[in-house]
């Protein structure tokens, strides 16, 4: 099974009730918005950097980074872009 394939599985079984997987170009910029509901992203390829309450975490390939419900954040793709799979739970 491919690691993507492996992350989508892991966050429908933890309940998520949309997985999907989103690929960005290196640099690609998402303004900043609230979370609805938890999400949580895994990072297959590349980096993305999150920035929440004025500091920013950097997301590296393997690595999870989950954000709260009613949270506001925003992010940038890494100078490789990114890879990535999201789980969003209401």
């Amino acid at each position: 099974m491919e690691l993507s394939e492996r992350y989508i599985q892991k966050l429908e079984n933890e309940g998520f009730a949309s997985v999907y997987e989103g690929q960005d170009a290196a640099g690609k910029v998402y303004s900043e918005r609230i979370s609805k509901g938890k999400l949580s992203i895994l990072v297959t390829d590349g980096s993305l950097t999150f920035t929440m309450s004025g500091r920013e975490k950097v997301v590296a390939a393997g690595q999870r980074f989950d954000i709260p419900p009613s949270t506001t954040y925003s992010q940038v793709a890494g100078p490789l872009g990114a890879i990535y799979i999201v789980g969003e739970m209401d």
